[in-house]
């Protein structure tokens, strides 16, 4: 695809019209054991992706084996790398979810 990032999800009728070896290699399936159901969800590219966000593709086209050295030695290279640490402490920030007002009582 000319621009990967931003490809379309191919919906799951392409599994059997592919002319990949291996069919259709989705992100995501959800599977319902009642009704034996498969769906494909998709959705739109999140933006502190740690797969495929663009300040990860730009690490490592510009430092190559370095980064992905730096990202298996470090837990939090590659969190910091995408954006999404940074994410997630703006999240915390909010107090959107604090579990401490949680009184029902179930320990999970």
């Amino acid at each position: 695809h000319h621009a990967p990032a931003d490809a379309p999800a191919e919906p799951m009728a392409a599994v059997r019209n592919s002319e990949r070896p291996l069919g259709l290699l989705p992100h995501t399936l959800r599977g319902f054991l009642p009704t034996f159901g498969v769906v494909q969800p998709t959705g739109q590219a999140f933006s502190c992706c740690t797969g495929c966000s663009p300040s990860v593709g730009r690490a490592y086209r510009r430092d190559g084996f370095s980064f992905v050295q730096r990202v298996c030695e470090s837990v939090d290279a590659l969190e910091n790398e995408s954006g999404l640490a940074e994410f997630q402490k703006a999240t915390d920030d909010l107090g959107a979810w604090d579990e401490s007002d949680d009184e029902s009582g179930d320990d999970f």
